[in-house]
Formats: structure tokens, sequence, C-alpha cells
């Protein structure tokens, strides 16, 4: 868990040597200057460590490599290794610092922090892809390189032995400062000033900033995130009790088993989804017009004032709808992990909801298609990916863990064809995307509850060893369902 701050504003006291432009040594006490400078410096120093890692790949029967599928029956497992980068940089810190000069005068907590963050990242990316293939679905690409166009950003570390950086210091309750210390060589001091220089990265607080290992600064969007162990989220009066079983879907965002439902407010996504896709028309057209048939090409030639705006309301109409589901998904995550003692929650994939009706075709007219509903799901689409049901799955994780909660991931095969009063399992027992009527005991009740309620009683057997940790929903016997240990 970490702690986001808002960056409000920077000092810089000294001056930092910033590397030679144009041939010529520079110093700076501009302050998105600095930031810029430690922000591509640490870019540059992560770059070099990545150029080190090494990606396997197979040769299939024509001799083509081929990453993205693992390799089918009868194709050779013919591995290669491939390094990322032709030529691999292996030198040191020190080495970077005396022949990069921008990277000279780089404090070493932000410049050593790199090495650690790569190695992560990469050895994470490798365990995910091993995972996706023993589950035969897509690995996806390996990690690449950071780039110049992504977001600016920086780690430094707060202590190291007995050295530390980034030290926080309070000016009253709701606001205080990092002070970012380093040192010029004194082959490039600056005029008659001191070789020290310091950054002050004054933030605005909503909390108590807790012990932290780190921070991470963001400057292209102004944050700045303290890096450090979560915590509970209980409060002394919240429930030590309760078990609730919770079904993700297309129609409500999350349903649980008591019968209500939790919706992100659609209304809202779906406008500001409506002006992404106008201002994206208009970027086309606008390309179009000027005579280019790709994006590329026209970004080469230089794009227009009007299309770098609209490009930056895009952007920030992408950000605003992130931050509307990230506050949503927070703030029901704690409430249901501090009234609730059990949690189940179906182990769905979001690719799964995500699948385009099959084609349907007209037996009238060879070769043509019926309307199948495509379009009407592409919209919906677009909802689900906003929605993040994957990052509201994670945020219970961690919360519960920190709150000694028991959060239980239910498998999704069957869950919505099981009647959750008799047990009784037919694809036919749901007459609709809201409608589940049992086609044995004539039970009707709405189709995401009675999924929830299946997610519950999964738990409750679970929990009295009558079934493991990724059985069917199937083995739940009809004894457990119907006296579920005075869960329900």
């Amino acid at each position: 868990m970490s702690q986001k701050t808002i960056i409000t504003r920077v000092r810089v006291h000294g001056h930092p040597y910033i590397g030679q432009v144009n041939g010529v040594d520079s110093w700076s006490d501009d302050p998105n200057t600095v930031m810029e400078w430690l922000c591509d410096s640490w870019r540059y120093r992560f770059n070099t460590l990545r150029s080190r890692e090494w990606k396997y790949w197979y040769i299939n029967e024509d001799n083509r490599y081929n990453t993205g599928v693992y390799p089918t029956t009868g194709e050779p497992r013919v591995f290669k290794r491939k390094s990322l980068n032709d030529n691999p940089d292996w030198r040191s810190d020190s080495e970077i610092r005396a022949d990069v000069s921008w990277c000279e005068s780089v404090p070493a907590m932000i410049l050593h922090s790199a090495e650690k963050i790569e190695k992560t990242e990469w050895i994470t990316a490798v365990k995910r892809r091993k995972t996706l293939r023993e589950r035969n679905l897509n690995p996806g690409a390996y990690p690449g390189f950071k780039r110049r166009k992504d977001d600016k950003r920086f780690v430094s570390y707060h202590k190291n032995g007995s050295c530390s950086n980034a030290n926080l210091t309070l000016v009253n309750k709701n606001h205080g400062y990092i002070t970012i210390t380093g040192r010029n060589k004194v082959i490039h001091r600056y005029e008659d000033e001191s070789l020290n220089w310091c950054i002050q990265i004054k933030v605005k607080l909503t909390e108590e900033i807790r012990d932290y290992t780190s921070i991470r600064v963001n400057w292209t969007k102004r944050e700045l995130v303290f890096t450090n162990e979560p915590v509970s989220c209980l409060r002394d009066d919240d429930p030590m009790d309760g078990i609730i079983g919770l079904d993700p879907g297309i129609a409500h965002f999350m349903t649980d088993s008591d019968g209500n439902y939790h919706d992100l407010p659609v209304d809202k996504l779906k406008s500001i989804d409506r002006r992404i896709r106008l201002l994206q028309r208009a970027q086309s057209r606008a390309m179009r017009m000027a005579g280019y048939d790709n994006e590329k090409d026209y970004r080469k030639a230089g794009v227009s004032r009007r299309f770098r705006n609209r490009e930056t309301e895009i952007k920030n109409l992408y950000k605003h709808a992130h931050n509307i589901v990230e506050d949503y998904a927070q703030k029901l995550s704690t409430q249901l992990v501090r009234e609730h003692a059990i949690i189940a929650i179906e182990d769905t994939r979001l690719a799964n909801l995500m699948k385009s009706p099959a084609p349907v075709e007209d037996p009238l007219k060879p070769g043509h298609y019926l309307p199948n509903g495509r379009t009407a799901k592409r919209g919906l689409n677009r909802l689900l990916s906003m929605s993040r049901l994957g990052a509201f799955r994670d945020m219970l994780v961690y919360k519960a863990a920190a709150a000694g909660r028991v959060l239980i991931q239910v498998p999704s095969a069957f869950t919505s064809q099981v009647c959750s009063e008799c047990g009784y399992t037919d694809a036919g027992n749901r007459e609709s995307q809201a409608v589940y009527h049992c086609g044995k005991c004539g039970c009707i009740m709405n189709a995401d509850v009675n999924a929830a309620v299946n997610m519950l009683l999964y738990a409750v057997a679970l929990l009295n060893h009558e079934v493991n940790q990724g059985d069917s929903i199937l083995n739940v016997t009809r004894t457990v369902r119907t006296a579920p240990g005075g869960a329900l």
C-alpha cells in the first residue's frame, strides 16, 4: 500500500550540475528544469539496466521467431536466447557518473533505486508469463524500455543503511515538504556557491504519513507517492463477524448475496466516453484532411496545435474516468472489509466478459449475417474496461490481508447455472441476463444475486472443509446449501 499526495510547489536551493548542453557545462535552479533532469537521468539509468535482460524466443517450422504464443502441438520447441539490446550496458553507477555528464550529480538514492525496480519489474513479468502459459493464455509481451513520451518520473530511496534522503518535514497538519539533497563535484562548482544543493518538494497531505521506504515522483501528473506497508482499515466499532458473497457482472459492477447492487456512476462514465470518441473522430478527420493515412506519418510531419489540444483533453478525460472508478472501488472495498469478516468473490477474468458475440449466419442468404448485438456489446466492453474489476479484486486482497479478514476466490464455472436453493444445475435456468428460474424447484430471483449466494455457500463449504480451494461449485453438497453453518 502507498500514500499519494499532490505536489504544490518545488524550490531549488543552490545550482545542481545538470551536465553539458551543446558541449557547455550547465547548472540550473529552475524547478521544472531540475525535476525533468532527475526524471530523465533516472529513465536513462533504468534503460541501461533493462538492456542487460534476456528473453527466450522459439523457432517454428517456418524458421520465424515468435514470443506471443506458446508452440502448438507439432511445432519444434527450439528456444533461442535473445537480448533486448544488441549492446547491453554493463556499467556500474560510478562508471555511469564518469561517462555521462548529466548523471554526475544525481543523488545516489535516486540512481541506485533504478536497479531494484527494474529487476523486480522484469522478474514479475517473467513469472506472470509463465503462469499465463500454464493456463494456455496469451502471455503478452515482455516489458520494454522507458520511453520519452511516457510520464516523467523517478524514485528515491528514503534510507539505505546509515544514509538517508527524501526526508519529510511537516509544516502543519495539511502540508509538508520532501527534501532531496545532492552535491556537485569540485570541478563543477557553480561560481562561489557551496557544492551542496537541495530540492524542496512541497506536498498537500490528507492523512498522517506513516514510515516509508521510498518516494515515487510523477512530475507529469504532479504526484508524489510514499511507499509504505499497508495498515488495517478497520475501526474500533467494526463487526468481527459476518460473511458475504460478491458477483462481479455486466449489468451491475458488483452484486452481493444480501441482494444489494453496487453500481458505478455509469451515466457519468458514458458521458465521458462519448466525449472521448467525439474528439478521436475529430482527430482522425484532421489527419485525413491534412493528407495522411496514418497517425505516425502525420506526427512525423508535425501535428497542428488543435490536434495537440484535443490529445491533451482526451488524456485528461481518461484520467477523470479512471479517478471516478478508482474512488468508487476504494470506498466500496473498504466498506466491505470493514463490515464482513469473510468475503467470497468470483475469480473471473475480464477478458471472458468482454468476448464479442459469435456471428450468426443468415440461413436464407448464404454469406450474409443476422444482427447479433455486436455493436451494443462494443459499447458495453468500453465500460467494462473502465470498470477495472481486476483492480477492485486486488484492493480486496491487500485490504483483507491487512485487516485480518478472510478473502476466498471462487472458481467461476457454473456459478450462474447452479440453483442456490436446491443445487440443480442447468444452463437453461438462466432465462436472461437478469432473470434466474430454476427448472426443478421453480425458484425465481435475480441471476446475479443467485450467483452471489453461490459464492457465499462455496465459502462456507470451504471453511467447513467440505471442498478444497479450487474445486468446482458443483462439489458443494446439498446439505451445505441448505444448512450453511448459520451463515445465512
